[in-house]
């Protein structure tokens, strides 16, 4: 009997699940147990709750998977380095990564918590978006699909389209950092004073208080579709840079005034302007959507990832999509 362990060590809440037989037999968030919020620790927790729910030992898990993959982070050439210094986002990207390859102390954490209660077991590292993929697929019921992943980062992707049957993934295309819609939204985000990668779901609130005809050309021209891509115009944004905790520049200020240092003082033009940036981000799906539509005609479509967390967004899908 197959006994696979599902780990979450990246991103904002550590976490585990086990499947026995290709089927779930529980999962649980670190911060449930420990009762520390968003809790980023190695779930060992997590790990002996999903056991003993089970009623197995952790010794007899047979592999693990992590939804990262740190592989891509050992992977930059020398001319890759040299068409970055063309590009002060992707020299800072690649800095990052590299540090990342040099720190990444997760990796050593699976490695010596997991394969010290069982040493045969195999460790295994899937790539962020075919995780979220897999996610979204396997449990939809579906046999075929167009799929859409995208969030704020993955090892170098941050967004992943195409179609996908019970055994087999046609990848389209993929957006790599530093263009991320996820990131676009969350420099947004910071803008307005709220916490960037956790607070998105207030910006979308606030949407509804707003008239999105106010900024929505200065909003749009920010991002640019070609098909099934998405290009920032970096100039107005610093979300990709490791020296920096500002997600965006001066001329994004110049653009968009000064930044919101207490959320209790928005006003009118800033929900005008929240509601604009939600009705753009609806818009570049949704033209992204139909171009992947005329691709492949299908009947289905599935979509994971944090950026897909906006549920109003996924409202719009479902109401101008065929």
């Amino acid at each position: 009997m197959s006994k696979v362990l599902g780990v979450n060590v990246s991103g904002f809440h550590s976490s585990a699940c086990l499947a026995m037989d290709g089927k779930l037999v529980a999962a649980i968030t670190e911060e449930r147990l420990s009762r520390v919020k968003r809790d980023k620790r190695f779930p060992n927790q997590a790990i002996k709750y999903v056991c003993d729910i089970a009623k197995i030992d952790v010794s007899e898990i047979t592999d693990v998977f992590v939804g990262w993959n740190p592989v891509h982070y050992m992977h930059k050439s020398d001319n890759t380095l040299l068409d970055a210094l063309q590009n002060r986002g992707k020299i800072a990207y690649l800095a990052l990564d590299e540090l990342s390859a040099m720190s990444d102390s997760r990796v050593i954490e699976i490695t010596q918590n997991v394969r010290t209660e069982n040493s045969e077991c195999n460790i295994h590292f899937v790539d962020h978006h075919l995780a979220h993929l897999c996610n979204a697929f396997c449990t939809s019921g579906f046999k075929r699909s167009d799929f859409f992943v995208a969030d704020g980062f993955g090892e170098v992707t941050t967004g992943l389209l195409g179609y996908v049957t019970s055994n087999k993934i046609h990848e389209f295309d993929e957006f790599r950092s530093p263009h991320s819609l996820g990131s676009f939204y969350s420099t947004f985000t910071d803008f307005l004073g709220f916490k960037a990668n956790s607070d998105e779901w207030k910006v979308m609130a606030l949407a509804s208080l707003g008239d999105h005809h106010v900024y929505y050309d200065k909003v749009r021209s920010l991002i640019r579709v070609d098909d099934l891509q998405v290009e920032l115009d970096l100039s107005y944004f610093e979300h990709f840079l490791f020296f920096t905790q500002d997600y965006f520049t001066n001329k994004f200020v110049n653009e968009f005034g000064p930044r919101v240092t207490d959320t209790n003082n928005l006003d009118q033009q800033h929900f005008n302007l929240v509601a604009a940036v939600q009705k753009v981000v609806e818009d570049v799906v949704i033209e992204i959507l139909h171009n992947l539509h005329k691709r492949t005609d299908a009947k289905h479509l599935v979509v994971s990832g944090g950026f897909f967390m906006n549920s109003v967004l996924n409202g719009k899908i479902i109401d101008r999509t065929p």
